[in-house]
């Protein structure tokens, strides 16, 4: 008798938190999985760089960990002062990867004994570690989470490497991973579409698939109303308050909003409150941004919140406001969505298959002056929010699922799986 597939997805995520591009993708599929008995035919399984999770119930506790920012040891801090920090960045990519491996060889081993594999990676560096270690022994679906490619998301970043045999290597890496993958896939059409525009030519012959991001509706119904969330930074009750969620980088456009509220009719900025959730390394800009527009007491950037205490915030937020200026497809909007909370964000990348017209107010990227008019008419138009409003919950949950999500994986792996089973692949039962 044939033996079952197993999806072994691979990423190289350290510390496993629940939002964050792989991480989430890995936890909503496998918990949709668990919760439905109707697609019994894929086992699945995680490999971390730090982790093996061979169930949900196993992944679970794993992805509720909170990054801890514990005290540099001796050893740390003595490699500080030592050695330059590009090479401490290599030596710390470089244990990473041999662990990573390291974990994907003890995987392979244990479910390769009863089940056929199927790898599902989740990062560039995993995705050719596959290849490089198994070659075209088994099957490779490849998801690409990042903006335009992993080089320009996480190597162009740092001038220092520009250029260099880095980018080098890594542009290598990562065509070659896309050219030996048997699918790829994307979170967005956008997403694919920014990829090739960084590698023209690359899709040719090439199998391109997009699977959404499905939300989680149940977490987000269990939650309750709580005034006191908003009394906590000396919020009244009779204030509008704006919520934004990401990460304080370029790409978000914070700067962008916080210059829309300067601009904001003296009327509506007196009883407004915009909360930041997130961290980045343009906080001390942002802040230096808000001193110099005399913001101090409208804008407050929060850092990390706790899960439950950032799901109230978005209960109880008058509207939502995110002017990326280049996205994928941002799980936040899908949840603010879900609750029904009025959206306004910009009309670029994954936004424009998220939404449209009557689910949100799109406006173009890096435009003050627009975001300022969409957050007043938000604001000032009862009637608009109430529709926006039941229009995003609409739109959201019934067209971004998690059962939707899974079948779009689903339909990925099966096809995968039949092509195993009937070509001459290495590694075909017998």
């Amino acid at each position: 008798m044939s033996k079952p597939m197993h999806v072994l997805h691979v990423a190289k995520v350290h510390v496993v938190e629940k939002h964050g591009g792989p991480a989430l993708t890995v936890h909503l599929v496998m918990q949709q999985v668990q919760r439905q008995t109707t697609k019994p035919e894929f086992a699945m399984s995680t490999v971390f760089c730090d982790k093996i999770a061979h169930s949900y119930q196993d992944l679970v506790p794993k992805m509720q960990i909170p990054k801890q920012h514990s005290r540099e040891s001796f050893a740390q801090r003595i490699a500080r002062r030592i050695f330059p920090r590009t090479l401490r960045f290599c030596a710390s990519v470089a244990v990473s990867t041999l662990r990573l491996l390291f974990h994907m060889e003890r995987a392979v081993r244990k479910v390769g004994r009863s089940h056929h594999i199927i790898f599902h990676s989740h990062d560039v560096i995993s995705a050719y570690l596959c290849r490089l270690r198994y070659r075209k022994k088994y099957p490779l679906v490849f998801t690409m989470h990042s903006k335009g490619g992993a080089v320009r998301e996480a190597v162009l970043q740092y001038p220092i490497f520009r250029g260099t045999f880095v980018e080098r290597l890594w542009r290598h890496m990562e065509r070659t991973v896309v050219r030996s993958a048997d699918i790829v896939t994307f979170p967005s059409k956008g997403a694919a579409a920014l990829f090739e525009n960084e590698y023209q030519g690359m899709f040719q012959d090439k199998d391109v698939r997009v699977a959404y991001t499905g939300v989680d509706t149940a977490e987000l119904d269990s939650v309750t109303g709580d005034s006191s969330v908003l009394a906590k930074y000396g919020i009244g009750p009779e204030a509008s308050v704006i919520l934004c969620i990401g990460a304080l980088i370029k790409d978000k456009g914070i700067d962008t909003l916080i210059e829309a509220i300067a601009l904001l009719p003296e009327d509506i900025r007196s009883r407004l409150s915009c909360l930041v959730v997130g961290r980045g390394h343009l906080e001390g800009e942002l802040q230096s941004l808000i001193a110099e527009k005399g913001l101090q007491d409208k804008v407050k950037l929060l850092g990390f919140l706790a899960r439950q205490e950032l799901l109230q915030l978005m209960k109880s937020a008058t509207a939502f406001v995110l002017p990326s200026r280049v996205t994928v497809f941002d799980y936040v909007l899908l949840e603010v969505g879900a609750m029904g909370l009025p959206i306004v964000t910009t009309a670029v990348g994954g936004n424009l298959e998220m939404f449209d017209e009557d689910s949100a107010l799109l406006v173009p990227p890096d435009e003050p002056q627009a975001l300022a008019a969409a957050i007043t008419r938000v604001l000032t138009d009862g009637e608009l929010r109430k529709k926006l409003s039941e229009n995003v919950h609409h739109r959201v949950r019934s067209k971004f699922s998690l059962e939707s999500m899974l079948n779009s994986y689903s339909a990925i792996y099966e096809e995968v799986a039949s092509c195993y089973r009937s070509c001459s692949l290495p590694g075909k039962a017998s």
